[in-house]
Formats: C-alpha cells, structure tokens, sequence
C-alpha cells in the first residue's frame, strides 16, 4: 500500500506591521526633526523583519537593515535628525520581512502623510508657512 505522508508547508504571506512618527509634532525651521519608524511582523509564519526604509519628499532618507533579522516585537529605525525647510514635507515607509517571498508594509497604507514646518521669527514669535 502506498501512503503519501508529504506535507505542505504554508509560509508566511501577510505584509509586516509599521507606523511613523515624527518628532517634535510641530517644528520650526531652527529645530532638527526625526523620523521613528516601528515594525512588526507578528503574523502567521513570522519570518521576521529583514529591512525598514524611511523616505522624506520622495527621497530614501535612512534605510535599517537587520542581520540577523529582527523578530522582536518591535523593530524600530529612525532618521538622523535635521532642518528642513518650511512648508510642507511628505513621508512614507516601508517594511520586508523576510518570507521567501518578501512581504512588503508600507505607512500609511496608501499615499503619503506629511509635516508642516512653521517659520519662527527672530523675535521668538511663530509664523505659519
């Protein structure tokens, strides 16, 4: 008799976890700005993170790599801190585990979100670009 004991193994196809924050919330153009971004890929399969990218403006602004990978339940990675311009700046993110075939997260889900940075006078008074 022949008995087919094969199994299949199912691996881990949903996307990693992330959210950004950037701090202060409401800078100026004198304050240098940091962006902290946090993953996780607690998931069915949890392959673990393997990269976390940050981008400001459309631009890669600090990419982590994680080797081994990361599998805490948080992995994080941050922008080294600057000055930016005022007015309006967009950022995203995105996260790969490390599936054998990656998965990627991305914040926000779809787009971008952004951060206004305020004018500050000399004599100390804020002005709104």
């Amino acid at each position: 008799d022949y008995v087919n004991t094969s199994q299949v193994t199912v691996g881990d196809t949903i996307a990693p976890t992330i959210s950004v924050t950037h701090s202060p919330n409401n800078p100026t153009n004198a304050q240098q700005i940091t962006l902290n971004a946090v993953a996780s890929d607690l998931n069915t399969g949890n392959s673990g993170i393997s990269k976390i990218q940050i981008y400001v403006d459309g631009s890669v602004k600090q990419i982590c790599t994680f080797s081994p990978i990361c599998t805490l339940a948080t992995c994080t990675c941050a922008t080294t801190p600057q000055t930016y311009s005022t007015g309006t700046h967009t950022y995203y993110a995105t996260v790969v585990d490390n599936a054998p075939t990656p998965n990627i997260g991305t914040y926000p889900l779809s787009g971008t979100t952004s951060f206004n940075v305020s004018i500050i006078s000399t004599s100390g008074l804020w002005v709104s670009a």
